[in-house]
C-alpha cells in the first residue's frame, strides 16, 4: 500500500480514531434495555432476543445482520 497503491489511488496511510463501545457504555446499555425500556414487546421472548444479540455483538464484534435471520 505504501508504494504502487498509495500513488494510483491516492490513498491514506494514517489511521483514522474509531468509536469503540466499551464494558461502561455495555452496561449502561443493558441496564436501558432491562429497567428504563417502557416498549411492549408480543411476548418477553422478543426482550431476551434482542439482550442475547446484544451480547454476541459486544464479545464477537460480529454484525447484527450476522445474528438477525
Amino acid at each position: 500500500i505504501n508504494s504502487v497503491l498509495k500513488v494510483d489511488f491516492d490513498l491514506y496511510t494514517t489511521s483514522k480514531p474509531k468509536p469503540v463501545v466499551g464494558p461502561d457504555d455495555l452496561l449502561l446499555l443493558l441496564v436501558q434495555h432491562w429497567v428504563r425500556d417502557e416498549s411492549v414487546f408480543p411476548t418477553q421472548d422478543g426482550r431476551h432476543d434482542l439482550a442475547m444479540i446484544v451480547l454476541f455483538n459486544a464479545y464477537t464484534g460480529g454484525l447484527l445482520a450476522e445474528f438477525v435471520h
